[in-house]
């Protein structure tokens, strides 16, 4: 009893120290390329729990259970990010889970009198900071507010069958629809249907089951054509422009392609779920550039990757695991939906060090 209580202080002075900042890793940092190369990512840290965002009284229960047993990720699925908050869609759970980077803990998306999400999918988050989510068995997409309050309503049973994915930009909503093969263009205000872009195939602007949707900075649509093994690209009229990937174990290629993003410059980062992997294209000339996330370390490694975020805007809340050598610009957040490190938390920027050797 007397050697707990001296744990339980020094777990207190050590909580006075370091864990408002989160936890600390101690071993050598993981770059993408590794050194000698010159990196341009590194591996900072993985959110499961509580305790990876720094909550002290999660930190405190692990240590009184001997486990962690605090708020924990299950199946990360779709993830969207906005500043302050990474919102995760758990398909464990069936809900939609906040992580809260601010106030340093996780809360769900609590239900409302006007709507309830049945089945929580893809999300995304418009210029005036609401959140748009997919409810796949609702047959709709329901909006929130900043603060995280029902605003409104698009589409229903009689537009969409089953919708996994939602992006938004200007005065129009994009939905993707998995069973019906196509990407429904709704306008903003209205709601009301505007174009209908797919059908099954797998011929330019066709689809097979497609997944994922995001939106870049002048536009233009992008689309996960998940059975296809590619990424399309359309204009936001929904007119096709050109694509990435091929069905390949090769570099380049895809097996199981699911969520992807798009950086601020212009790279797409696009996980495999067979590959365990996510691979970097560029948009000028739809190249392969690099690929991280596989390997033989613990930490860092992915394990059914299916969801894949970008952050501008919460760099600092994860620059203090950043090596001193090497400067951030933007976050990259795999969720993995097998691993028992649920999200990974990568940082794209400049080595800023001597030049390796």
């Amino acid at each position: 009893m007397q050697r707990k209580t001296v744990l339980l202080l020094a777990v207190l002075a050590l909580l006075q120290g370091c864990v408002a900042t989160g936890p600390k890793h101690d071993s050598k940092p993981i770059f993408y390329p590794a050194l000698p190369q010159r990196p341009q990512l590194q591996f900072l840290t993985s959110i499961t729990s509580e305790v990876d965002i720094g909550n002290r009284e999660a930190v405190m229960d692990a240590f009184l259970r001997d486990k962690d047993e605090s708020g924990r990720l299950s199946r990360p699925h779709y993830m969207a990010v906005r500043p302050g908050r990474l919102y995760v869609s758990d398909m464990g759970y069936g809900l939609i889970l906040v992580v809260d980077l601010e106030k340093k803990e996780f809360r769900p998306l609590r239900p409302q009198r006007q709507v309830f999400l049945r089945s929580p999918a893809g999300m995304a988050i418009s210029e005036n900071n609401h959140l748009f989510v997919a409810d796949s068995e609702g047959h709709r997409v329901v909006v929130f507010d900043a603060e995280d309050q029902f605003v409104r309503i698009y589409g229903g049973g009689d537009i969409f069958k089953r919708p996994v994915d939602v992006a938004v930009h200007g005065d129009r909503v994009y939905v993707c629809d998995h069973p019906a093969h196509v990407v429904h263009i709704l306008d903003r205000n209205s709601g009301e249907p505007l174009r209908t872009i797919g059908g099954r195939g797998s011929g330019p602007g066709e689809f097979d089951f497609p997944t994922h949707l995001r939106i870049d900075q002048e536009g233009n649509l992008y689309v996960n054509d998940s059975f296809n093994f590619r990424i399309q690209k359309f204009n936001a009229n929904g007119d096709y422009l050109h694509e990435f990937g091929y069905h390949s174990r090769a570099v380049g290629g895809f097996a199981r392609p699911k969520g992807f993003d798009i950086a601020p410059d212009g790279r797409l980062y696009v996980a495999d779920a067979a590959f365990e992997n996510v691979q970097i294209f560029t948009d000028e000339d739809q190249a392969f550039f690099m690929s991280f996330g596989r390997g033989d370390e613990e930490r860092g490694r992915m394990s059914f990757p299916s969801a894949v975020v970008i952050d501008r805007h919460n760099v600092g809340s994860f620059r203090q695991y950043a090596d001193r050598n090497f400067e951030v610009k933007y976050l990259v957040y795999v969720g993995n939906m097998l691993e028992k490190q649920k999200i990974n938390v990568y940082g794209v920027g400049n080595w800023t060090g001597q030049t390796p050797r």
